[in-house]
């Protein structure tokens, strides 16, 4: 069964993260993603943990969300290097970026004129904001991260620590969330160009709102009743609900049923707390949750390991888990059997695994092993392939800077 975007051409001017992940999966569903860098390659090549191979040295990062993407480099602060992307623009069906909101346009490429220039582009933004008008007042000019969208938007408030003090996530949650958002708005926008002869002239994924959407529960609370959701761990509609200690790590229990909170009980040999009338609802337990309920779950597992505390629950059909590590998940049958961690080939250090795709549609999978491309390999092949340009003016234009590598 072949792959649902082949046949699709994507013009990949993004950089870091949240627009590489949505690339990243167009490539991975069959699209052919030609990734724009500038010369010297884009920010995340060289930001963070360098990785030596045994032909050279690439960076962790970039290796995360690279793979399937073919790499030209174009000098776009030069009219040549601007006019060789506009006949990329020509032949493509899709430009995503994620440069700051209007950097893109002051280089000559707005919304208007790429509809005017190729109609059937669909056109795709992630920036921090928006583009609009909106959050002038609050730095919207200054670039934005992950934490900076998570923190506006009431996300950190919520993460806090004992002390109530903001806790960052660990990881670029807003990034990775409006990537797949843009993912999933480009595939909205294409079948729209393909089933009229109209199609949104931008897709406008902003990472604020991105953030916004996953504190949905604390915003619809404020809606209703004007109390601000507490920060921490705890959840006040159920208990037990959380993370408890056991003698080598953590394990956790998510009670939402009368029969799952008479399971817990009987594992942890405390019948009594079942028949209990103040703790017969989440509600009620969630008030005696650190009295009560915590220091008896404590009591049970402090003698035993993680993993025979989730077993012990499990077999009472109380959802539990272990609370794992990379190096645990890395080797979980979980991981294994969904096909999670595939292998991806880099120039660099060779053959390795990374998170696979999580959109699973049956009996479609790509064959051959995706890579990781050098920066500019594949600029010439691109420039001839794509455009017909020829051998020549090819070496001419990398001979002046306006386009890099091979």
């Amino acid at each position: 069964m072949t792959l649902p975007l082949e046949g699709v051409t994507v013009l990949d001017l993004t950089q870091v993260v949240s627009g590489a992940v949505s690339t990243m999966l167009m490539a991975d569903f069959g699209a052919t993603v030609i990734k724009v860098e500038p010369p010297g390659g884009e920010p995340y090549r060289k930001f963070g943990t360098p990785i030596r191979g045994e032909k050279g040295e690439t960076n962790f990062n970039f290796l995360r969300w690279s793979r399937g993407k073919h790499s030209v480099v174009i000098d776009l602060k030069t009219e040549e290097g601007r006019e060789v992307l506009w006949s990329l623009i020509d032949q493509s069906d899709v430009l995503v970026e994620n440069f700051k909101a209007g950097t893109f346009e002051s280089l000559g490429f707005s919304a208007a004129r790429l509809r005017e220039r190729n109609p059937r582009l669909v056109y795709s933004t992630v920036s921090g904001f928006g583009h609009g008008d909106l959050m002038k007042s609050v730095g919207s000019e200054l670039p934005v991260y992950a934490i900076i969208a998570e923190a506006m938007a009431g996300i950190t408030y919520l993460a806090a620590d004992g002390d109530d003090q903001p806790v960052w996530l660990g990881f670029a949650m807003a990034d990775i969330l409006s990537g797949v958002l843009a993912f999933t708005g480009t595939l909205l926008a294409l079948r729209q160009r393909d089933q009229s002869a109209d199609h949104p002239l931008r897709v406008d994924i902003a990472m604020h709102d991105s953030s916004l959407f996953m504190n949905d529960q604390a915003m619809l609370r404020y809606s209703l009743t004007e109390q601000v959701e507490p920060p921490g761990r705890k959840y006040s509609l159920q208990s037990p609900w959380g993370f408890y200690p056991a003698a080598d790590g953590h394990f956790a229990i998510a009670v939402m049923t009368p029969a799952q909170w008479r399971g817990v009980c009987s594992v942890i040999g405390r019948a009594d707390l079942a028949d209990r009338a103040d703790l017969q609802s989440g509600t009620d337990r969630s008030k005696l949750h650190d009295e009560v309920i915590e220091p008896a779950i404590h009591a049970w597992a402090k003698t035993r390991s993680k993993h025979e505390a989730v077993a012990l629950l499990a077999q009472a059909n109380v959802p539990c888990a272990p609370v794992n590590h990379a190096g645990d998940v890395f080797n979980s049958p979980e991981a294994q059997s969904r096909d999670m961690l595939v292998t991806v080939e880099d120039t660099h250090v060779g053959a390795f695994r990374q998170i696979g795709n999580p959109i699973k549609l049956a009996g479609v999978e790509r064959q051959e092993t995706p890579r990781i491309r050098s920066l500019g390999e594949d600029t010439r092949e691109i420039l001839t392939r794509v455009l017909g340009m020829e051998a020549d003016r090819i070496t001419a234009l990398q001979s002046a800077g306006v386009v890099g590598g091979r």
